[in-house]
């Protein structure tokens, strides 16, 4: 009698679940467990897939970066260029590839990669705190002295300082006729040694001789005076140089017959300057 019962009983329950109007549930039921299950097991994969990226990326970059420091660029580069292809990202990577691209002269390619730099770099890290002054000075090279003047004068806000800084700033300002700092920025090149291997007459003869031009234009003769002679003590035939300081002595007896001077102390005016 309990084996009929517990009989009708499964069949009762067979029934039920065989009702048209249960088996849409049970269906769904199972597919969302399954969808559940799938999931967990894609984001399980994408993990694994995202810590696998992690190792090579390391691999590769760390590579690159010991091949750099050896000066072997050409693997580095090679090395730097497989992990881009892994989808890697690194400021520094970038950063070493801008270095060594701006060094072959490849302008476009090192003004990318330094935008790159400065978009993953982390701000606290000292070895990208100069990455707005090599923009600027790539966008001085690639004659967009716009965007070069305001990268540099950020690097300036920034507490950068150097030689190059000041004198591709100097620079734009004489482009400028900006005389006011063109006196600034190459009197501040001026008091700092350039970086080895820098033609220093020609950056020098440069420097004084649009120094000079500046002060003359503001009416500072001395400091135009001062400016010439140091010029003509570097290159004495600098006739540019000569030309001015004879204007110059022209302009200081004029100003002397306007102040009403007896020739003595015109003549002591003149010679104060040679």
């Amino acid at each position: 009698m309990k084996r009929r019962t517990l009989f009708i009983c499964l069949l009762g329950v067979l029934a039920t679940l065989l009702h048209p109007s249960i088996q849409p549930a049970l269906a769904k039921k199972g597919e969302g467990q399954d969808a559940t299950k799938g999931a967990a097991k894609g984001a399980a994969k994408a993990k694994r897939d995202e810590g696998g990226k992690g190792g090579i990326c390391k691999l590769l970059i760390g590579e690159g970066m010991s091949a750099m420091k050896d000066g072997k660029t050409n693997p580095a580069m090679d090395f730097f260029g497989r992990a881009i292809e892994k989808g890697c990202k690194d400021a520094s990577m970038y950063l070493e590839m801008a270095l060594y691209y701006e060094s072959t002269n490849n302008l476009e390619k090192a003004l990318e990669y330094y935008k790159l730099a400065e978009q993953y770099a982390p701000k606290e890290k000292q070895e990208f705190k100069a990455l707005p002054e090599h923009m600027g000075r790539v966008l001085f090279g690639l004659g967009r002295y716009d965007e070069a003047w305001e990268e540099l004068t950020r690097a300036v806000q920034q507490g950068r300082e150097g030689f190059t800084l000041f004198f591709l700033l100097g620079s734009i300002a004489r482009m400028r006729n900006d005389d006011a700092g063109v006196i600034n920025y190459y009197s501040k090149a001026l008091s700092i040694p350039p970086p080895e291997g820098t033609n220093e007459t020609e950056v020098l003869t440069t420097m004084l001789l649009n120094l000079g031009k500046s002060y003359y234009n503001t009416g500072n003769y001395e400091g135009a005076q001062a400016m010439f002679q140091r010029l003509l003590s570097i290159s004495p035939n600098n006739e540019e140089a000569k030309k001015y300081l004879s204007d110059i002595d022209y302009q200081k007896i004029r100003k002397a017959i306007n102040q009403d001077m007896d020739d003595k102390k015109i003549l002591e005016e003149i010679l104060k300057g040679r």
